[in-house]
């Protein structure tokens, strides 16, 4: 064979043996993991220009000196960052690999093997003791090299779910590619039905309200409540208990009645009241949250020549103000707030949690062996995945790390389909279900380093034959 030839086959096969090793997963789930333990730590800035500069100030009060050095390393914008894309990439590439390296084992579990690697003396019991043991606890078992040898493996069910362990989260990805690609997101939607939405570049869509809830009378337009507004009801009368006028804008007619819906971008409220030559404005107090019932500050101003005549707090569901010879009455109430989302991914994103709740249960709980017995000069000995049984405190201890990070990872992926389902989004601003994620990624990564370690070498030998196999399974 030339010499070119052979480097390129073992530049392509050192390729493999990279992308299907424990360590670069190991490594990317570890970068994730410090990326979502960021998101707990900082908040992400919004991606709206409008709602930007108000973000900030919050974030001043929040971190002082520590916001310049925080904003220069991006880290108010992780999720937007090449650096944090870039690990997504390089995850996908890695599970893109994998996935096929599992296919074609799961392909080649049909086939018996001979026993590979170090031949372990064990005393358990007879060889036919061990057979019906294996066979109890969902193995399958069957005769091998002139019925001398037995091998015992869980295919194809533990080989079914380590492939589906790497490509359910490849599917997430793709899910994720395309609603970024090809979808959008409206946020602070008020809630009336009726009302028209313009989605930039997008055209527009109506809010419905249903017996189910909200809906949109545009196909493939989902809406969700995610919150709610204050919401103000405000007359006036006079000494007499009379009504007054009041006015928006100069151009609209006189009402004895108002309702305003103060939103984070417009969260002061205007009005006029005409007979008696008053300006009033109404806005949150700015040391309150932004939320129904909160305190309000209104001032009241003499029209035309802008002088502070009053001024005071509203508190409570209802509040009167007595303002030189009238009343102002001042009613809070609560709008839904509504999440618009087009997201041509949304089911692929449900199938494939799905998938990885289901495929991490069975990596953590019902792990890929495959292993080999004999009798050799009278004694049982054994070679490949032994049970954690035969393999001292080591082995069990490590197993225990595998069914915890798997079962977190199980966690993990449903908290984030019922957000999903519930919400349109993945992430509702939980912080449990961060904390799984992280939990999860660091302990698969730990496992991957550390943990097949305590593995017996038969399935590394086996492995070798087509390929370094990672121990995802």
């Amino acid at each position: 064979m030339p010499a070119e030839s052979r480097s390129q086959r073992t530049f392509w096969h050192a390729l493999w043996e990279f992308a299907t090793g424990d360590v670069a997963l190991a490594a990317v789930l570890l970068a994730l993991a410090l990326c979502w333990v960021l998101l707990l730590l900082i908040p992400q800035a919004p991606p709206d220009p409008l709602g930007l500069g108000r973000w900030m100030i919050r974030a001043e009060a929040r971190f002082g000196a520590l916001t310049g050095p925080l904003r220069s390393l991006g880290l108010f914008t992780l999720l937007r960052s090449p650096f944090y894309r870039a690990i997504l990439a390089m995850l996908a590439f890695l599970l893109l690999v994998r996935t096929v390296a599992w296919a074609e084992r799961l392909w080649q579990g049909r086939r018996a093997g001979r026993g590979h690697g170090e031949w372990t003396r064990l005393d358990e019991g007879t060889l036919e003791e061990m057979a019906r043991w294996l066979s109890r606890r969902g193995y399958r078992t069957r005769r091998v090299v002139k019925g001398h040898v037995l091998q015992a493996d869980r295919w194809p069910w533990a080989e079914l779910t380590a492939l589906l362990a790497n490509l359910a989260p490849l599917l997430l990805l793709l899910g994720l590619l395309v609603g970024e690609a090809a979808g959008w997101k409206v946020e602070g939607v008020v809630g009336e039905a009726g009302r028209t939405v313009s989605v930039p570049g997008d055209g527009v869509f109506t809010l419905v309200k249903t017996a189910a809830g909200w809906a949109a009378d545009r196909p493939g337009v989902r809406v969700y409540p995610v919150g709610s507004g204050p919401e103000l009801t405000v007359s006036a009368v006079d000494s007499a208990g009379n009504p007054l006028g009041l006015q928006q804008s100069a151009s609209d007619s006189p009402s004895s009645i108002l309702y305003f819906r103060l939103t984070e971008e417009e969260r002061d409220a205007y009005f006029a009241i005409p007979d008696a030559g008053l300006i009033v404005r109404i806005a949150p107090r700015p040391e309150t949250p932004f939320r129904p019932g909160m305190d309000l500050q209104v001032q009241v101003f003499r029209s035309p020549s802008g002088r502070l005549v009053w001024e005071g707090t509203a508190s409570g569901e209802a509040t009167t103000l007595a303002v030189e010879e009238l009343d102002i009455h001042i009613a809070q109430g609560a709008y839904p707030l509504l999440l618009a989302v087009r997201d041509p991914g949304y089911w692929l994103k449900v199938l494939a949690l799905a998938l990885i709740g289901v495929a991490m249960l069975g990596w953590g709980f019902w792990p890929v062996r495959r292993l080999w017995l004999r009798v050799d000069q009278g004694q049982l000995v054994g070679a490949g995945d032994l049970p954690r049984v035969w393999r001292g405190k080591g082995g069990r201890a490590w197993q225990a790390v595998r069914a915890a990070a798997g079962a977190a990872a199980a966690l993990a992926s449903g908290s984030a389909l019922y957000s999903l389902l519930r919400g349109g989004v993945l992430w509702r601003g939980s912080s449990l279900q961060i904390a799984f994620t992280v939990l999860a990624a660091v302990g698969i990564g730990m496992y991957l380093i550390f943990g097949g370690k305590e593995r017996g070498r038969g399935q590394q030998a086996d492995h070798h034959r087509s390929g370094r196999w990672d121990r995802l399974g």
